[in-house]
């Protein structure tokens, strides 16, 4: 892909994703709550945890990958207004709209997971997955 991209997004596009894992792993570790396994999926990344996690680590676990793209997005914006680098905009911006959509309450992204945890949390298990999956479904249709 790195090799025929001609937009040149791509690149940009792989730091942002390896910012935002890295953001999860330290934050599991920090937390003392180290993956079990990390396996690479076209267009995604899944941790799987050894242990059960507390429901507030798991929602700063989810909410670290989007946060620590929102800090580079603020970085690289600083730096791009200091330096009007084209190339510093586009990395920066790319690392807002990746935590943006990380962020989308949809089923299998960051977002979806925090809901679901604080769904859990008040609402138990089955009905937090029926709302989920509802509100992924109107996300789905709403970006189409």
């Amino acid at each position: 892909m790195l090799l025929l991209d001609k937009s040149g997004f791509f690149l940009p596009m792989v730091i942002a994703v390896i910012l935002h894992e890295t953001a999860h792993l330290t934050a599991m570790w920090m937390l003392h709550c180290n993956p079990k396994e990390i396996c690479l999926i076209p267009a995604s990344v899944r941790i799987v945890r050894s242990v059960t996690v507390r429901v507030r680590n798991e929602i700063i676990i989810s909410l670290s990958g989007p946060l620590a793209n929102i800090l580079f997005f603020s970085v690289f914006f600083v730096v791009y207004k200091a330096t009007g680098s084209m190339n510093i905009l586009n990395f920066s911006l790319i690392n807002l709209l990746f935590a943006v959509f990380n962020l989308l309450p949809v089923k299998q992204l960051d977002g979806g997971l925090i809901l679901y945890k604080l769904l859990s949390y008040f609402k138990g298990e089955n009905k937090a997955q029926i709302i989920l999956n509802f509100i992924s479904a109107i996300t789905g249709v709403t970006l189409l």
